[in-house]
């Protein structure tokens, strides 16, 4: 039963650490990428908007990784206890 905890632990532990990854990644943008951002444009920045949704989807998918892990942990710790 400890093995069992111990890698549902582990697991969980993953899941944070690639959440955390992947919701930092949706965060990070080169100069160069800052700049083209910051454009003026007549009408709609559309490369703006789609960098936006997309670090929105790392964010959401990022935080739903982490969410998982800390499950798998809150899970590992109450079989520890049966």
């Amino acid at each position: 039963m400890i093995a069992l905890c111990t890698g549902i632990s582990i697991f969980g532990l993953l899941l944070c650490l690639a959440g955390a990854g992947i919701a930092a990644k949706g965060v990070f943008i080169s100069e160069e990428q800052a700049s083209e951002l910051a454009g003026t444009y007549w009408d709609e920045n559309l490369k703006l908007r789609e960098t936006l949704l997309a670090q929105s989807r790392l964010a959401r998918n990022g935080l739903c990784l982490v969410a998982a892990g800390t499950g798998f942990q809150i899970i590992s710790a109450l079989l520890a206890t049966i």
